[in-house]
């Protein structure tokens, strides 16, 4: 999802518009036969895995599915009326385990391995998409300083590629455990209470982000 294929800002807005109106998803629909085009995606996957023709043919339909359902999935969780940090990393954990179980079935080796890696595009851009919008949402309700700022953004990409990490790592045997999944979050949060305040993360706490309890008990 790289080599501009389309510009995230621009679609996580859209995606917003798209769940509040049923007519411009049918619109949209109507004019490419897909919500969002995936022309360069494909092109990039043929490249990559020397795909045919009849390749294509197979997988265009499972990708611009697939590019649908996580950029909607953006769209509802950035508009949800609270934004729990969580709500898009378990949604992504669990339509993962669908697309390893359902998704690859009758596809061949080079096919699979090309419509995983699409996945895993695709989901790298939706994650860093709600990495960066929670922390303006988490900068304005802590009203962190410059410095804070820095760190704390430090310690989100860094949760944010150890769970694509592990996302890449799935496959229809291979499931990531909870224990991994959950230790993450610890760590996080091992890592804010550093370089927080103690009000701070205690708004925090109230925000309704933790999966693991509050960093500090009171």
């Amino acid at each position: 999802m790289k080599d501009g294929s389309f510009n995230l800002f621009r679609i996580s807005v859209l995606a917003a518009f798209v769940i509040l109106s049923p007519t411009l998803v049918n619109e949209a629909r109507g004019q490419d036969g897909s919500l969002f085009a995936t022309t360069a995606v494909e092109s990039n996957l043929k490249e990559r895995f020397r795909l045919t023709n009849i390749d294509l043919r197979v997988l265009r339909p499972k990708i611009r599915s697939q590019n649908e359902e996580l950029i909607l999935t953006l769209g509802k969780c950035i508009e949800a009326e609270t934004m729990v940090y969580m709500s898009l990393w378990d949604k992504l954990r669990m339509d993962r385990e669908t697309f390893e179980a359902q998704d690859l079935i009758g596809l061949s080796p080079r096919q699979m391995k090309a419509l995983r890696t699409a996945r895993l595009d695709t989901e790298s851009e939706v994650a860093n998409e709600w990495v960066a919008e929670y922390l303006q949402v988490l900068n304005s309700s802590l009203d962190l300083d410059w410095l804070q700022t820095q760190y704390v953004t430090q310690i989100f990409q860094k949760e944010a590629q150890q769970r694509l990490d592990l996302l890449g790592t799935m496959d229809a045997r291979a499931r990531i455990s909870e224990y991994e999944w959950r230790k993450l979050a610890a760590a996080r949060d091992d890592s804010l209470r550093s370089a927080l305040t103690p009000q701070q993360i205690r708004d925090y706490d109230s925000m309704a982000t933790q999966v693991t309890g509050p960093l500090i008990a009171f």
